[in-house]
């Protein structure tokens, strides 16, 4: 079955063969719905990702090469769609979900192990080599034996299973540096029994049906998304060029600030162009700004420079401008995996963030960091956490959001950032509690069995907004992660099903099955939800149901 993965495709791109496309469908739509969930953690946005996935392989499949692993190729394309869909939803609002998904069907099965794996299992495999990552996907992922392996790889099956080997060591190595301590074995053993969970049945059929028309006949999101992760596919080729410039920034200095005033680029000088940015523009703006490769990250990065102390009032309020429209620019090329090929660049960001004193561009200059901060140095850690550790306290609460946001990646830390972090879990804002509850999961796994966990999170549905829209829908996500206390959370969500927002109403309905019998008072609004006008929210509410009277007969 392996070896003809690419025959298919060559099938479909031959003759547009709705039958090959089915096949390359059924086999892989589990793969890459189960990587979208775990990323995005939100079932709707789940199936437009894996939706989304595919009309890009429909439209590639002329392109791709005949040694292109294919399992690995979705995988790996998934991870930049849900990157993208993330990005979408919430702007910088939306941070990268970090509790657990758990793919078993019983919802009241613990697996601490897995818990602990899927918070970084995507953030890690992104990281391997292709052909690396090829292996572990076809391993662990799809189950193929080493036979298999070795057939898509172009190996025998002795060198794919040192291949294999290799690969899961490596990953190990990652996953440890990110606080997973165990062994290659158990890795691959949890893998292959926690990653893959079916997608809804109907799925396969509305993606070969999408995918007919090329995505023609896509919703305006999936739409969206489909331009937005070709657009970083495209881009993340570019990577090298990029890495150049951020070089060149750190090594010219001041002398390249000369050069570049007195340069036009495109027939503009710098200022022009800085001064033409549109504040978190639309994908035009972003499109024309990966345009301009290395000069226009040397710009960015140039305008981010705080002015001196002497400036007039009106020349004060216009470098504050450019600096937040330079640092809107970068946060967005940052969600697009700029932030993982521009290490060069950190060290002069981080001074600039030192020498800001505007809290509005330090909230979004924090922000910039989400991405990177993942790969950075030790070294350049190390000069960022003072930082941070100040700004967790901030008065600005954009400022204190992020702050925890970086935070959680400094295990090493954990006695001086688990007790602000603790703190933070009585900030008077809703999201920037959710990012406490959140931070302190992945700096501190063992904090997930926190019985304090959910009724803060509940308090963030019940209570005041606060100014981060998206938080209560986020909020709704986390009490299905967590599905513990089930007095405290479930006659939340039930009251959740009433929310205007279908994302909201989606959510509880899918967080409630998860709580098995547990949830039983909820079957008579979930009855009431099967006549949502959301086609979505209806099967939500028919699975939870289904999956609460499961748990009950068993009972």
């Amino acid at each position: 079955m392996m070896n003809d993965d690419m025959a298919l495709v060559r099938e479909y791109a031959a003759s547009r063969s709705e039958q090959a496309f089915e096949t390359l469908v059924t086999r892989h739509v589990n793969l890459v719905y189960s990587a979208a969930i775990r990323q995005v953690h939100d079932s709707h946005l789940a199936e437009d990702v894996t939706q989304t996935v595919f009309v890009i392989l429909a439209r590639k499949a002329a392109s791709l090469s005949h040694k292109t692993v294919l399992a690995g190729w979705l995988y790996k394309t998934a991870r930049f769609v849900a990157a993208d869909a993330l990005k979408t939803k919430h702007r910088r609002e939306q941070r990268e979900q970090e509790a657990q998904m758990e793919s078993s069907n019983d919802p009241m099965q613990f697996d601490a192990t897995w818990q602990q794996l899927s918070l970084v299992l995507d953030e890690a495999m992104a990281r391997l080599r292709d052909q690396d990552r090829d292996a572990v996907v076809l391993r662990f992922f799809e189950g193929r034996n080493l036979r298999d392996v070795g057939a898509a790889l172009g190996l025998s099956e002795d060198a794919a299973k040192k291949r294999v080997a290799r690969a899961l060591e490596k990953l190990r190595k990652s996953l440890a540096r990110r606080g997973v301590d165990s062994t290659a074995a158990a890795i691959g053993e949890t893998i292959a029994a926690n990653s893959i969970q079916a997608a809804p049945f109907v799925l396969s059929k509305s993606i070969t049906a999408m995918a007919a028309t090329k995505g023609a006949t896509a919703s305006a999101s999936t739409t969206t998304l489909i331009k937005g992760a070709l657009k970083i596919m495209a881009w993340s080729q570019t990577k090298t060029a990029i890495i150049a410039a951020a070089v060149v920034i750190m090594a010219a200095g001041t002398s390249l600030v000369v050069v570049r005033q007195a340069s036009l680029i495109r027939g503009k000088t710098e200022s022009e162009w800085i001064n033409s940015i549109v504040y978190f523009g639309d994908d035009n703006q972003m499109r024309l700004w990966h345009s301009l490769g290395p000069k226009g990250i040397q710009m960015l990065v140039h305008a981010l420079k705080p002015p001196p102390n002497e400036l007039t009032q009106e020349q004060a309020h216009l470098s504050r401008v450019n600096r937040m429209k330079a640092a809107s620019v970068l946060c967005q090329l940052e969600d697009n995996n700029l932030g993982n090929d521009a290490q060069s660049a950190l060290p002069e960001i981080i001074n600039d963030i030192k020498a800001e004193k505007d809290d509005g561009v330090l909230g979004i200059e924090l922000g910039m960091f989400e991405m990177p901060i993942q790969s950075m140095s030790e070294t350049e850690k190390a000069a960022l956490f003072p930082e941070l550790l100040r700004d967790i306290q901030h008065n600005n609460s954009s400022v204190r959001n992020n702050a925890l946001v970086a935070l959680q990646y400094y295990p090493d830390q954990a006695d001086a950032v688990i007790p602000l972090m603790v703190k933070s879990l009585q900030d008077p804002i809703p999201g920037v509690r959710l990012m406490a509850v959140q931070a302190l999961i992945k700096i501190d796994p063992q904090n997930a069995a926190s019985s304090s966990f959910v009724k803060i999170v509940a308090g963030c549905i019940t209570g005041p907004q606060g100014d981060m829209p998206g938080a209560l829908n986020e909020a709704v996500i986390m009490l299905g992660q967590l599905h513990r206390e089930p007095d405290v959370a479930v006659p939340v969500l039930i009251q959740s099903l009433q929310n205007p927002d279908a994302y909201v109403r989606g959510n509880a309905a899918a967080a409630l099955g998860r709580f098995g019998g547990q949830a039983r008072s909820a079957v008579p609004a979930l009855t009431r939800s099967l006549e949502d006008s959301d086609h979505g929210i209806r099967r939500q509410a028919a699975a939870a149901l289904k999956r609460i009277n499961s748990s009950a007969l068993a009972q």
